[in-house]
């Protein structure tokens, strides 16, 4: 009888070690991180000039919607203030306390309830609060700024914005352009101080054309016909080719199947 109780211990203790040990394994350990404006979290440097004209829908909602939807967008259960800065209405409304004051003050812009509270040092009247977690860095505060001072113009949603024919920029990079969108990046790249790069071999621009458009390397026969190919839009006929194929479907699909997480059962319940 003891021998089958000693048997029976030689299993039960490291079976109860085992289960002791994967439950305090298990539990989560916290690590808290410091976040500074000196530790790249939070921009600090930027180029004022590269701003240029504030845009709404791409410059100034993103940070709305990461910085003050939380208190102040569309949940009632969430708002404070009664304020709410994800509409027009919203932005340009008088202060409940006090008439003469705007969120927005189109005719007297540095006298706007928004810059005040943005640009406080008060802890108190500074937003986003600080129990809230949020800071708005330098460079948000000036995207900001610089919209209210440039008419505080509000947009529509961009979907519902009709498309308007954009003028062709001049550019110091005018002789690396090959196409009008080239004349867009160059631009930008001339804001920002830098220049474009050196054209690639042919090899190199179909492989990497290959990889973005259907996530395979071409082949040797691909490789072979594009560099015998001389004509000015080989590069083009490539892209027709790779943008008719199935690979690129299958591309596309699988990128879209992993947004929406397809093979997670338990997300695709949630997110539906």
């Amino acid at each position: 009888m003891k021998n089958n109780y000693k048997l029976l211990s030689y299993f039960i203790i490291p079976f109860i070690g085992i289960i002791l040990f994967k439950g305090i394994s298990s539990i989560p350990r916290s690590k808290m991180i410091t976040v500074t404006e000196n530790n790249g979290f939070i921009e600090t440097n930027f180029n004022k000039s590269s701003l240029g004209i504030i845009n709404f829908n791409f410059d100034v909602k993103p940070i709305l919607s990461d910085k003050c939807y939380t208190c102040h967008g569309p949940d009632d259960k969430a708002r404070k203030s009664n304020l709410r800065l994800d509409i027009k209405d919203g932005f340009y409304k008088s202060l409940e306390e006090d008439n003469s004051h705007f969120i927005v003050d189109n005719v007297n812009p540095e006298k706007s309830e928004l810059l005040k509270r943005i640009t406080s040092d008060n802890a108190n009247f500074i937003m986003p609060p600080p129990e809230s977690n949020l800071k708005l860095s330098k460079k948000e505060k000036y995207i900001l700024r610089t919209w209210i001072e440039q008419g505080a113009n509000w947009e529509s949603h961009w979907s519902y914005t009709k498309p308007t024919l954009s003028e062709i920029p001049k550019t110091i990079h005018g002789k690396w352009t090959k196409n009008e969108i080239d004349f867009f990046i160059a631009k930008n790249l001339e804001k920002n101080g830098m220049v474009p790069s050196k054209m690639e071999n042919k090899e190199i621009l179909l492989r990497r054309v290959y990889f973005d458009l259907t996530g395979l390397p071409p082949s040797i026969d691909d490789i072979d016909i594009f560099l015998s190919n001389k004509s000015k839009d080989a590069y083009e006929k490539v892209i027709d080719n790779l943008l008719s194929s199935e690979s690129y479907g299958e591309r596309m699909t699988s990128i879209w199947m992993d947004l929406a997480r397809y093979s997670d059962s338990h997300g695709y319940q949630d997110d539906t």
